[in-house]
């Protein structure tokens, strides 16, 4: 099993509702086979943030999967796309994670194609 973390900081899209979000993330879980697990940890060391954990098998497949069901969302993706980083494990664990998305727009983000992994 391999993890899928995006990481929310609410500060950075006050109109996000979280609990809507949770909901999102439930819903995915309970009907995607993709999703082996799903867990939410709470912090606030820079900034209140919310991480949602995702455990699978097929890291490409449930990130295309959220790209759709999350951040496609129509009322809670333009949110999610400004408040969140997605990293995924790399072959090294998070010793070599992929950066999927940043809301800083200006950083270069890996893909699966080519597996840039960040040492």
């Amino acid at each position: 099993m391999r993890n899928l973390c995006i990481q929310i900081q609410s500060k950075r899209a006050p109109a996000l509702d979280v609990e809507t979000l949770r909901s999102l993330c439930d819903a995915l879980a309970k009907n995607s086979p993709l999703v082996n697990r799903i867990t939410y940890v709470e912090g606030d060391d820079n900034g209140p943030y919310l991480n949602l954990m995702f455990e699978t098998e097929n890291l490409e497949a449930l990130w295309n999967l959220l790209k759709i069901n999350l951040y496609g969302d129509s009322n809670s993706g333009h949110f999610i796309g400004q408040a969140s980083i997605a990293t995924c494990e790399g072959s090294k664990g998070w010793d070599n994670f992929l950066l999927l998305h940043h809301f800083d727009r200006t950083l270069k983000l890996d893909g699966f194609s080519g597996r840039k992994f960040h040492e």
